[in-house]
């Protein structure tokens, strides 16, 4: 938002009318939920975000689940508890649960998804610290088999390769290799330790095959 006025600006073409519909946006916020207000989110933050929603629009894709159609939504089920807002400042988290049509797997993926030393309901746990991947995809088979798939963004290149396609930062390929040793699945209290990551895959904004 506006910190201070500047007198340049206000001299400028249409400063005026920026300024009212900055305030009118700010009122009716404020007239909404009393204590709303606009946040402003770095570039990669809502390039995670932007990959968490392309990742969204794929998976239904593939599934042929079409989400124009009324129809088709009740193959969706969307968590609006903690669902993504970039208007609000901290953490960003949502899932979404796909149910397909086809064979009755289920695909789930959240955003900002943790994996901690407790373990959750479902037995993902971190061997370590707490493991926070930017977007997470279950695949839980109509089997009883959970295949589990991991993708981070990361708004940066490297440099190039002897191809001269670009590739992502050192550090990335890193931290999938940490999420990969950490990540296990335990069924019950007693049954062993599984492996749990199939695949890691770095969201980046390279060029190149």
């Amino acid at each position: 938002g506006f910190k201070q006025e500047s007198m340049v600006l206000q001299q400028r073409s249409g400063y005026a009318q920026v300024y009212r519909h900055w305030i009118l946006l700010q009122r009716g916020l404020d007239l909404i939920d009393g204590d709303t207000s606009v946040g402003v989110q770095p570039v990669w933050k809502l390039y995670e975000l932007w990959c968490f929603l392309k990742v969204k629009k794929m998976v239904a894709e593939i599934l042929g689940i079409d989400l124009r159609n009324p129809e088709d939504l009740q193959h969706v089920h969307e968590s609006t508890e903690n669902t993504t807002n970039p208007f609000f400042g901290g953490d960003l988290t949502g899932t979404v649960k796909y149910d397909n049509p086809k064979n009755g797997d289920v695909i789930e993926i959240g955003y900002q998804y943790s994996f901690n030393y407790r373990g959750d309901k479902d037995g993902f746990k971190s061997m370590t610290v707490e493991q926070k991947p930017d977007i997470v995809m279950h695949i839980h088979k109509n089997d009883n088999i959970t295949l589990t798939y991991l993708f981070d963004a990361k708004y940066r290149i490297s440099g190039k390769d002897s191809k001269g396609v670009d590739t992502p930062p050192d550090h990335a390929i890193n931290q999938m290799h940490r999420y990969r040793d950490a990540i296990y699945y335990k069924e019950y209290e007693s049954a062993p330790l599984k492996k749990e990551v199939i695949g890691g895959y770095i969201l980046f904004p390279g060029d190149g095959n």
